[in-house]
């Protein structure tokens, strides 16, 4: 079995995901670029040191890590909620505590996530709503 150099290997991963203008993302899976709107893009999540991009339609796999993707598309409104999610900020409908350290995000999807504790500061911040 023939393995990448290290190098090539490193470098594959941080340009699987790259915003071509401001509303359009390419994403890259394997061979095949996928160019999709911004607005498709619902989360990203990571789990066993692999990252999926879920759009409204289908969802994308990548080995590159989930801080590399949150730094390419921070600037069109993804936003890290939690240490393996982060949601794009435009489908949130809902912010809602439940006790003292669980805040819960319902997207415009239906789906609900749990924000971790040390996001739960700056994603209040980004809705406008104060710290307690």
């Amino acid at each position: 079995m023939l393995h990448a150099p290290a190098e090539r290997a490193a470098a594959a991963p941080t340009d699987c995901v790259r915003v071509i203008d401001g509303a359009t993302v390419a994403i890259r899976q394997g061979t095949t670029t996928f160019v999709i709107a911004w607005t498709d893009i619902v989360a990203v999540r990571s789990k066993n040191k692999r990252t999926f991009i879920a759009t409204a339609n289908c969802v994308f796999k990548s080995s590159a890590a989930l801080s590399t993707i949150v730094d390419a598309l921070s600037s069109l409104g993804l936003t890290r909620i939690h240490r393996g999610a982060a949601v794009n900020a435009g489908r949130v409908r809902r912010l809602a505590g439940h006790g003292k350290h669980r805040l819960v995000l319902t997207l415009d999807t239906g789906e609900d996530f749990l924000v971790g504790r040390q996001f739960q500061r700056s994603v209040r911040a980004r809705f406008g709503f104060k710290n307690p």
